[in-house]
């Protein structure tokens, strides 16, 4: 029997669209509150880990008829946000270690989520829109956390302006018209 939280676990639109307003609920307090706060690189865990949610149920349903880029790509993305979970909060720590391993996941992170929406693309299960919406997610992120800091300041941690961007691009990915 499956439950209405079982469900909305199991549907990538119900995930992107949770995952969505959580960046941006942490992008827009981050607008509001500009200066950078640590308690905002523990709570970047619950987005992020929406977006990991809604990444495996989009595999799951497309994983048939998905490509090498699809299977690699999320492969990638799957490792490196786990590992980016574990280690983003820790970056309060200053710990050198780290912050070296959180910037190499980051980039493969990166290029495993340009992989895996380019599979999901070719794979077909999924509207076009999902695909292309996880190449430009990051890059987008970072360009409006870019575009914002003439208003508030870009910082190593703690501030999460272009988070806007990633929860209008979930919620586009959702279904939802922004």
């Amino acid at each position: 029997m499956t439950t209405p939280t079982s469900t909305i676990l199991r549907h990538p639109a119900h995930l992107a669209a949770l995952a969505g307003c959580a960046w941006l609920l942490l992008g827009v307090e981050s607008i509001v509150r500009p200066e950078p706060m640590s308690y905002r690189d523990v709570a970047f865990v619950i987005p992020w880990l929406l977006t990991l949610a809604t990444v495996v149920a989009l595999h799951r349903g497309q994983r048939a008829r998905g490509d090498a880029a699809e299977r690699l790509g999320y492969l990638g993305v799957a490792a490196t946000m786990v590992v980016i979970a574990v280690g983003g909060p820790a970056l309060v720590s200053d710990s050198t270690l780290v912050t070296r391993m959180v910037a190499a996941a980051t980039v493969l992170w990166m290029l495993s989520m340009v992989a895996f929406g380019i599979g999901t693309v070719r794979a077909r299960v999924h509207p076009a829109r999902v695909g292309v919406g996880l190449v430009v997610a990051e890059p987008l992120t970072i360009a409006t956390g870019a575009a914002l800091s003439v208003w508030v300041p870009v910082s190593g941690h703690g501030s999460y302006t272009g988070a806007i961007a990633n929860g209008a691009l979930f919620l586009m990915i959702s279904g939802m018209n922004c």
